[in-house]
């Protein structure tokens, strides 16, 4: 059995900004992390979530990028002097805009309706890895 100190250790807690033009999505998705991540920044404009990144640095972000300027600020965040994971999680899920987003250099793209449940999952995975010393995961 794994006491806490040793799963402290292959475990990092991700600090994670939040963007989506819901508030309810954003609170959904705090709640649904809140044991796993450090949730530093909750916004529904792609500027605030620009200043989130440069004031608090996140290491993961979680952003729909049919916010106004939502591509742009996936650009951004791929452009951030230090390394953020970037999860794509929209109702635009066309193959085209998964393919665009995955060029862009976003690791995971979800859809919002069918694979909501899938973020917690990432969270936890990302902290380990961290926790562990690896790289960034796998584009999925």
């Amino acid at each position: 059995m794994e006491d806490a100190s040793s799963n402290q250790q292959s475990r990092m807690i991700p600090r994670v900004l939040i963007a989506d033009q819901s508030c309810a999505v954003i609170e959904r998705l705090a709640t649904t992390i809140a044991d796993v991540a450090q949730v530093v920044g909750r916004v529904t404009t792609a500027q605030d979530a620009l200043n989130v990144m440069r004031n608090l640095n996140p290491q993961l972000t979680i952003l729909d990028v049919a916010i106004p300027n939502g591509i742009d600020l996936l650009r951004q965040i791929k452009r951030h002097p230090f390394p953020v994971i970037a999860v794509v999680l929209t109702h635009s899920a066309e193959e085209t805009t998964r393919q665009y987003c995955l060029r862009l250099g976003a690791e995971y793209f979800l859809d919002k309706i069918r694979e909501f449940d899938k973020v917690r999952e990432i969270v936890i995975t990302v902290g380990r890895q961290w926790g562990a010393g690896t790289s960034a995961p796998p584009v999925h």
